[in-house]
């Protein structure tokens, strides 16, 4: 079954990897390939955080190819021109790419070459605007393709903004846009998705909720000061000041994906390429981790030793500004 159709008729669970740094793959694939059979699909990221990644869309297709089930493809306003962005949605359909997630795209400024200037010939809403145009076989500069791909069009938005009521309009304009979509920056606690869910209510958009578990109060830190696009609320630091382990993440996780399963249309989980994260999350759903061929997936374990790091001081880490998408 399409990416699409599951959507439209269940509640999907997919997951986030990140292309590796250099030519070969194989080493993701072998852990991808166990768990797929669990999961709706696999988004891949475009150099996210601006650093160096094999392409997104030679990645996708791989992984596609390797493992079987749907993959989502990133795709960012940030490195290309218009010329190239259509030229590269033409050669992902014809790669078999079905899914592709629009969005700005990290500044260069906190990436692997920090001097280089972005491109942002479009911005996030633009560029839906202009993989729906692509569906309907019509180029920017009016022109018409022989033959024009269907792509299912998804963003991304951010509960955490300081204005959600703003954010809500920037998604309803996305959707407007083409988008059919959206995938959440990771949230931490019932009370954000139920104010996003709330403030979004009127957007007729399928809402996958993102999804970071956290292996342990130094790794919650680093996540917190080292990404710009997340707040973490003091209460998660608190937690596991409490109990320091990946368990104790998991836990928060599956609070939040107990109750995304009665609000929203998915789940989207971003395990930073830990593979024994996403083992320990499809506890939540034992039909689809009934379905994992390899019941030892993830070997290495993150110790539970407290980490001697102090959460950020002010209620959380204060990053409440939004992520450019």
């Amino acid at each position: 079954m399409q990416f699409r159709a599951k959507l439209d008729r269940e509640f999907i669970v997919t997951a986030e990897l990140n292309p590796p740094l250099g030519v070969d793959c194989s080493s993701l694939v072998r852990r991808a390939l166990p768990l797929a059979p669990a999961f709706d699909g696999f988004a891949v990221t475009d150099d996210s955080l601006a650093k160096l990644r094999m392409n997104a869309m030679a990645f996708a297709h791989i992984l596609q190819m390797k493992i079987g089930i749907p993959v989502l493809m990133h795709l960012t306003c940030r490195d290309m021109s218009i010329l190239k962005i259509c030229d590269y949605l033409l050669g992902a359909w014809a790669l078999d790419i079905r899914n592709v997630v629009c969005m700005t795209g990290d500044p260069p400024r906190i990436g692997s070459f920090k001097e280089m200037k972005g491109i942002f010939q479009l911005n996030s809403f633009q560029l839906c605007r202009l993989v729906s145009e692509l569906n309907k076989g019509r180029l920017p500069n009016d022109e018409k393709l022989k033959t024009s791909p269907d792509y299912l069009v998804g963003c991304v938005s951010n509960p955490y903004s300081p204005n959600l009521r703003g954010e809500a309009k920037r998604l309803e304009k996305k959707f407007d846009n083409g988008a059919r979509f959206v995938i959440t920056q990771p949230i931490y606690t019932t009370r954000t998705l139920e104010e996003f869910l709330e403030a979004t209510a009127h957007i007729p958009i399928k809402k996958v909720v993102g999804v970071l578990p956290l292996r342990g109060l130094k790794y919650a830190q680093m996540i917190a000061e080292s990404v710009p696009d997340i707040y973490m609320p003091a209460e998660i630091f608190k937690r596991l000041e409490r109990n320091d382990s990946l368990a104790e993440g998991v836990r928060l996780a599956q609070e939040l994906i107990g109750k995304a399963r009665d609000a929203a249309d998915g789940i989207h989980i971003f395990p930073l390429n830990h593979f024994d994260t996403l083992y320990a999350i499809l506890d939540c759903f034992p039909e689809r981790k009934a379905r994992v061929v390899k019941k030892d997936a993830g070997k290495k374990r993150p110790s539970t030793a407290s980490a001697e790091i102090a959460p950020p001081k002010g209620g959380g880490n204060g990053r409440r500004r939004p992520r450019p998408d």
